[in-house]
C-alpha cells in the first residue's frame, strides 16, 4: 500500500468519525476530535499515538484505537504530587491568564484574582503537562468538581488499558 493510499484510508476513516484529519509532515498526522492525537503511522517500533498535552503515548497503535483516543479521557495515571508554587509562577500565570480572559471556562462565571484558580485541562493524574498550554482558569468549585475527570468530553469513556 502506498503512502498516498494509507493517508487517504486515514482522512476517510477520520472523517467518518466526525473529526478533522491534518497531515503535518508526510509521518506526522493529527486527529482533531475533543482532543489532538499526534499520529506517527510509519514510526519505526510501530505506529504511535498520543495526546496531546499529555506526556507519553502508546505504541502499536491502530488507526480505530488513535481515533477512539480523539474522544476519550486518558486513563489516571500515577501522578502523586503537587505543583511546587514556591517560585511565584502560580501567581504570574493565573494573573496574565486573568487579562486575557476573566471567566470560568466551565460555568462562564466571571473571576478575580483571588476566586480564579488554574485548572489543567488534561488532568495531571491523566498524564496532563504542568504548563500554561494545559491550564485555564477555573472558579474553585468547578475546578474540585472536576477533579481529574473530563466531563467535558463526548465520549467520556477510560482508553483501553491493555493498551498501555
Amino acid at each position: 500500500m502506498s503512502d498516498s493510499s494509507v493517508w487517504d484510508n486515514f482522512v476517510q476513516c477520520v472523517e467518518a468519525a466526525g473529526m478533522e484529519a491534518v497531515k503535518r509532515t508526510n509521518t506526522h498526522w493529527q486527529i482533531k476530535g475533543d482532543l489532538l492525537v499526534n499520529y506517527w503511522p510509519f514510526a519505526k517500533r510501530g505506529a504511535t499515538a498520543h495526546v496531546s498535552g499529555t506526556k507519553s503515548g502508546l505504541r502499536n497503535v491502530s488507526l480505530s484505537q488513535a481515533i477512539k483516543m480523539a474522544r476519550s479521557a486518558p486513563p489516571v495515571g500515577g501522578y502523586r504530587g503537587k505543583r511546587d508554587r514556591r517560585s511565584g509562577g502560580y501567581s504570574k500565570t493565573k494573573a496574565k491568564m486573568l487579562r486575557k480572559n476573566n471567566k470560568c471556562w466551565v460555568c462562564g462565571k466571571k473571576l478575580t484574582q483571588r476566586t480564579a484558580t488554574l485548572d489543567h485541562v488534561i488532568p495531571l493524574a491523566r498524564g496532563g503537562q504542568d504548563n500554561h498550554n494545559n491550564m485555564k482558569l477555573a472558579c474553585e468549585p468547578c475546578n474540585r468538581k472536576r477533579g481529574s475527570a473530563m466531563p467535558e468530553l463526548s465520549d467520556n469513556t477510560e482508553h483501553n488499558e491493555e493498551n498501555q
